[in-house]
């Protein structure tokens, strides 16, 4: 059922961009193209406002930052063992769980320094393609939610999607890519568990809970849309 849901996202997405490409077969690889499509953007091979949708194998992808930390490469080598692969992605924000149950939409943009409007560009985009699933999503802060963000994409309280942004400037020109993770379908608890134990290690403090997230699956699944129910309402803090 995952494989189908995430198509039928893909598609309405798709239709909503006006230039797409979809590579849905999840890849341990499949972070890395972000980086060589926005130096064919920089380059002039790609043209402003792509959209390319994707997903990954299970691992928890970094950005940069993270792996100039001490201690980076024992905590990796930790979630490895654990079966979460760490890989480093080029944009910011902090460490997030990947696997095949989340589709993420990188867009890729000519422009201003003016970082909020690509953000809104990408938001809206996903918000028009979830709202023909009946379901209507708002962009803002979730206490509690990892990765959080002004432009987490977020249903009834819950983040559905986190987003990061990556900037270059050429030339006094301004070239970017801003992306989200849209949580599918995902086992939230083992997804936020696996992202907390490896940032714990790199002796960083989190106290997410269960409850600041959801799927789309989960939000179709909701009896007329009321207030998911989860056993997250009960142990809903994850402190480690």
């Amino acid at each position: 059922m995952t494989e189908a849901l995430v198509a039928r996202v893909a598609r309405a997405i798709a239709a909503s961009s006006r230039l797409s490409s979809s590579d849905l077969v999840p890849r341990a690889e499949a972070v890395d193209r972000d980086r060589e499509l926005l130096d064919d953007l920089i380059s002039g091979a790609l043209p402003s406002g792509f959209v390319r949708l994707w997903r990954q194998q299970r691992c928890i992808v970094v950005p940069g930052h993270f792996a100039r930390r001490p201690g980076f490469e024992e905590a990796a080598r930790r979630s490895a063992d654990r079966g979460w692969p760490v890989r480093v992605r080029i944009s910011g924000g902090t460490a997030v769980a990947q696997h095949p149950g989340i589709l993420n939409i990188s867009l890729f943009r000519c422009g201003g320094p003016d970082m909020q409007q690509a953000y809104s560009t990408l938001v809206s985009l996903i918000a028009c393609a979830l709202g023909q699933f009946g379901l209507a999503v708002t962009a803002g802060p979730i206490v509690g939610a990892s990765c959080d963000g002004r432009f987490n994409l977020c249903w009834r309280g819950r983040k559905l999607a986190g987003t990061a942004a990556a900037l270059r400037i050429r030339g006094g020109r301004y070239f970017t890519l801003v992306h989200a993770s849209l949580a599918i379908e995902a086992d939230l608890a083992e997804d936020l568990a696996a992202v907390a134990a490896f940032e714990t290690e790199l002796g960083m403090e989190v106290a997410y809970r269960i409850d600041a997230h959801g799927s789309v699956r989960c939000a179709l699944d909701a009896a007329d849309h009321l207030p998911l129910r989860s056993a997250g309402r009960q142990a809903n803090a994850l402190r480690l």
